[in-house]
């Protein structure tokens, strides 16, 4: 079982809304520079095989099934980057902690959470970091892994 295999780091990401965490195009095969949008087309489970994501224990998160990273667009963590599917990127700016407070989810580099692009969640919005944490609206609950991998703001 390699580590992109383990049950204990996999889940799909439920947002506020109840929209799922997807590549906008290409599924399983995305090419490198897609972003990642909320969507409700396959369903509110989250658990479509191009839904499921892996958190490690540096905090970077992969797209299971295509194996990329998740990274910041440009590899740069400024204001109102989209949060994009890559082979690779620098640890220093793809690593992300899972804020107890609400479930927001933030990058490590510029303490930035992820935030639904204008404010809330919908069809095709897209994930960008943007400031400000501890809000429901910014909720991105990896709901599989329960009460794990929580670090403190």
């Amino acid at each position: 079982v390699t580590f992109l295999d383990s049950v204990l780091t996999r889940s799909g990401i439920q947002s506020y809304g109840d929209f799922c965490v997807v590549p906008n195009k290409g599924g399983c095969s995305p090419p490198d520079g897609s972003y990642l949008i909320f969507t409700k087309k396959e369903g509110n489970a989250c658990n479509a095989t191009d839904q499921i994501f892996i958190l490690d224990q540096d905090g970077v998160i992969y797209h299971k099934c295509s194996k990329k990273k998740v990274c910041p667009q440009d590899n740069n963590t400024t204001k109102g980057k989209k949060l994009i599917l890559k082979d690779e990127c620098h640890l220093n700016i793809s690593r992300h902690v899972r804020l107890p407070t609400q479930n927001n989810l933030k990058n490590l580099k510029n303490n930035y959470c992820v935030h639904p692009d204008g404010g809330r969640p919908g069809e095709g919005v897209q994930l960008v970091y943007w400031p400000g944490c501890g809000e429901e609206r910014l909720k991105l609950n990896f709901f599989e892994l329960g009460k794990t991998n929580f670090r403190d703001p």
